[in-house]
């Protein structure tokens, strides 16, 4: 059932290109239609997929996240909730039989001819047995409680443990949320403004609408990582350097705040207020949650957890073309820096959440 959701998915994210371009796949037989949905199905779990000499990796988090639902249900269909420990070990069978499915999968759907297509299998095998252990454990992990019933018994757990855990746990946890709620709404807010300036071309058909929104749905949040990290003055790579003919026709373009003023318009230094309302707001909550608990040891931890996690779903929702020596550069790319982000979001969410702690504690907490 798990593999079914994302067969699913696949087969619902390959409408795009049809509702874009009508001729799409015209003729096809259900054999070559289903083998086109079968490794798209594996693409988005980021499996590496070959087309001829080129090599395209992406992995649409909005797709990775409702696959994942997918998954968590199938998973609390079949089994009941059981400790941490054996929630571990039955994700892993599930896993390793999804594993197994997507490597014969892998191996059996392929599309020949001059510019062969076909999908990792060696790939195939670690990341579908990664995501499916990942969200059956939490499936699994979560039991009956719903999401606020966990995330309270286990703030209650971590701060009997140690108060520094709690607040840098919860202050990272805030700080995340915060960020993705201010990035997806300067997204949201582009989207309206795009629409509102009738910037749109003239061939913009109803089957291009519908494919935005599936593109849009399926990639949402990688677009809110690179927001974010746009945000934080880290760069931004995007672009081509090889056309489909095998012509140049470009490069890839090296994006920051911190390169204006040159292709960034002024009014993306709005972007600015992602990062400081979302360290202010993460120091605020540790100052007043935690005003017992460590302020550096705890601002520190939180800062790391923050940085971490943005720099690893940078790295994760990266989306590129490449080919050859240059594959690990890309012929097309679009990605953020994440090592310049990790960096960017230290320094931010560190002297941010500093000043938030310091107003948090003033107006709700005191110190012992």
């Amino acid at each position: 059932m798990s593999y079914l959701t994302l067969l699913c998915v696949a087969a619902f994210l390959l409408l795009a290109p049809k509702l874009q371009y009508p001729a799409f796949a015209r003729g096809a037989n259900p054999i070559e239609i289903f083998t086109g949905v079968s490794i798209l199905a594996l693409g988005i779990l980021r499996v590496p997929v070959t087309l001829g000499d080129l090599e395209l990796i992406a992995l649409p988090l909005g797709a990775l996240i409702a696959v994942g639902v997918g998954i968590a249900w199938a998973t609390r269909a079949a089994f009941t909730p059981t400790a941490a420990r054996d929630s571990a070990a039955t994700a892993a069978q599930i896993a390793l039989v999804f594993a197994v499915i997507a490597f014969l999968l892998s191996v059996i759907f392929r599309i020949g001819g001059a510019e062969p297509v076909r999908a990792s299998a060696i790939s195939s095998v670690v990341w579908a047995f990664l995501w499916a252990w990942l969200f059956s454990y939490l499936a699994l992990a979560r039991g009956g409680r719903s999401w606020r019933q966990v995330v309270a018994a286990t703030s209650e757990r971590l701060a009997t443990r140690s108060r520094t855990l709690a607040a840098g746990i919860g202050g990272g946890a805030v700080m995340l949320t915060t960020a993705f709620l201010l990035g997806a709404a300067a997204v949201l807010l582009w989207l309206i403004v795009v629409l509102a300036s009738g910037e749109l071309h003239k061939s913009f058909s109803i089957g291009d609408a519908l494919a935005a929104v599936l593109y849009l749905a399926a990639f949402l949040p990688n677009v809110v990582i690179a927001v974010i990290a746009l945000s934080l003055g880290a760069p931004v790579l995007r672009g081509a350097q090889v056309g489909i003919g095998g012509n140049a026709i470009g490069r890839i373009q090296e994006v920051s705040l911190l390169d204006w003023p040159g292709s960034m318009p002024w009014y993306a230094f709005l972007l600015l207020a992602i990062p400081i309302v979302t360290s202010l707001v993460g120091g605020m909550w540790q100052g007043r949650a935690h005003p017992q608990a460590p302020m550096w040891r705890s601002l520190l931890m939180a800062a790391t957890i923050f940085s971490v996690g943005l720099a690893l779903l940078g790295w994760l929702g990266e989306t590129r073309i490449g080919a050859g020596l240059a594959g690990h550069k890309g012929l097309a790319r679009v990605a953020v820096s994440p090592g310049w982000t990790f960096v960017a979001a230290m320094i931010w969410s560190t002297v941010g959440g500093w000043l938030g702690w310091e107003l948090g504690h003033r107006w709700g907490g005191s110190r012992a």
